[in-house]
């Protein structure tokens, strides 16, 4: 039985914060690494201490719309969020009751931070595999908090990674009719030595002194950390962890390089991203098959996968047929990959 994705769409914010808005955090890098850290072109920002529920919210129904179906036509529903007003409960019973969700179909919230929507997608292929369910909607969103006093837990808007985080959400339908594409295998290396190397940790902000030029009010938050170690270990994923894991999906799914006609990853910096890619061009996919947003919603979590699928697809730059890689590599030391084929 083939399964796949019966529709993907993005949802973003309407607030566009340009690269220079965010230029008072570039006194906090040495000169010489400003060009790996850049921050991307422009991001989207949702300034709203709700933006995690009005994002999830609009992106399920987007997704719904598009695939032409009701809610009570869902039948699982696979839900995460990155950041947002409350660490605890996950953004999935919002939307259940938002939406109006039948009250026996099932929530299950999952936090692999960037790699969630691959993960999610491989979750909701399995159980319509096992017969028990035919429709699963798969949302996920990433709000990082411009003001965590409000906003509840994200990124210190006063520490250098606020140069590269963005807002948006993304969801999918998986399903095994009406497809756009089709799953043909997973694969997932889980690298927990970095457990306590990248986290999420109840911290003061870094840079007191630039609070009112960053527009933030806390002076402590649940923020992401990140030591150096963490940041010498992302560049290594590329050889050591990312083409070991592709070649495992391709072989897994009787392929080889040559067959990736589009390859999509999660691109958090240029510092990380732009290593991968050109491990992965040194390995033999050509740099024109290598597909990033990261320009137009800088490193936007969970969402990053779906959003330049779903771009893709809605400009209808996807040919019938293309083997498509999706590696998205999240804190904690989550790197799945996925190949999937374009119907």
């Amino acid at each position: 039985m083939k399964v796949g994705l019966e529709a993907v769409v993005s949802y973003l914010p309407e607030t566009i914060v340009k690269r220079e808005e965010r230029s008072y955090l570039d006194c906090l890098i040495p000169e010489e690494h400003l060009a790996l850290f850049k921050g991307p072109e422009e991001v989207r920002e949702l300034r709203d201490e709700n933006a995690v529920e009005i994002m999830a919210e609009g992106v399920t129904r987007k997704v719904l719309e598009a695939a032409s179906l009701q809610p009570s036509d869902i039948d699982f529903i696979i839900s995460g969020n990155i950041g947002g007003k409350q660490v605890f409960p996950m953004v999935g019973t919002y939307i259940h009751d938002k939406i109006g969700f039948k009250k026996d179909t099932p929530v299950v919230n999952i936090q692999n931070f960037c790699a969630s929507f691959v993960d999610g997608i491989h979750l909701a292929w399995n159980l319509v595999l096992g017969g028990h369910y035919k429709k699963v909607l798969v949302s996920v969103v990433t709000s990082c908090g411009h003001d965590i006093a409000k906003t509840g837990w994200g990124i210190d808007h006063t520490s250098p990674p606020a140069k590269f985080v963005g807002d948006g959400a993304g969801a999918a339908i998986v399903s095994a009719q009406h497809l756009k594409c089709e799953f043909l295998s997973y694969t997932n290396r889980t690298c927990g030595e970095r457990y306590n190397h990248s986290r999420m940790l109840n911290t003061p902000i870094m840079n007191p002194a630039l609070k009112e030029i960053a527009g933030v009010q806390a002076d402590s938050g649940v923020f992401l950390t990140m030591d150096q170690w963490a940041m010498d270990f992302g560049v290594l994923l590329g050889k050591d962890h990312m083409m070991p894991t592709i070649h495992e999906a391709l072989e897994k799914a009787g392929l080889n390089l040559s067959d990736i006609d589009i390859a999509i990853i999660h691109h958090p910096v240029a510092a990380l991203h732009d290593q991968w890619v050109k491990d992965g061009i040194e390995a033999g996919i050509g740099k024109e098959k290598w597909k990033l947003g990261y320009d137009k919603i800088g490193n936007c979590g969970n969402v990053d996968i779906a959003y330049v699928l779903a771009e893709l697809s809605e400009h209808g730059s996807i040919r019938s047929g293309s083997v498509i890689m999706l590696y998205a590599p999240g804190l904690g030391g989550h790197c799945p990959c996925m190949i999937v084929r374009w119907l």
